[in-house]
């Protein structure tokens, strides 16, 4: 286990199914990792009490913060993975604006990674999320940034 994850509270009682989120969060916060990241540190220490015990949105959000916090510091794929998380819980519960911001991240993170097929899916899918979402402006945004692809 990191150092780093010393600093989060015990683990409550009853709580369960966590093993695969921590073992993907866990080379994130290795000391030894490619490069020094303490705000993931601070994005991850909320995770301790949601989850399997209850506050899956939340869980989302995080999701989404750690990976554009691992976008910015160039660790794409890792970002990729986070984004994929946060997106799997946030369509959960139909919260199409969320699901749309979250898709638009996934698809910049693409674009950075000179994916551009990829990034333009994404982008168009969040325009679809954006409209259920009745979020015209960001809707446009994002139809913009994938015509930009074409």
């Amino acid at each position: 286990m990191p150092v780093a994850t010393a600093a989060l509270p015990a683990v409550p009682a009853g709580f369960t199914g966590r093993d695969e989120d921590l073992a993907r969060l866990f080379p994130v916060l290795d000391p030894a990792a490619e490069s020094e990241l303490p705000v993931v540190i601070c994005a991850v220490s909320g995770l301790g009490g949601i989850g399997a015990v209850g506050d899956r949105w939340r869980e989302a959000m995080a999701w989404n913060n750690l990976g554009a916090t691992l976008g910015d510091t160039g660790r794409v794929e890792k970002a990729v993975e986070a984004f994929e998380k946060a997106l799997e819980r946030y369509r959960e519960f139909d919260d199409w604006y969320e699901t749309g911001r979250t898709l638009s991240n996934l698809a910049h993170s693409h674009q950075y990674a000179a994916r551009p097929a990829k990034a333009r899916t994404h982008y168009l899918q969040s325009v679809d999320a954006y409209t259920r979402a009745n979020a015209p402006t960001e809707a446009a945004a994002a139809q913009s940034r994938a015509d930009s692809l074409t």
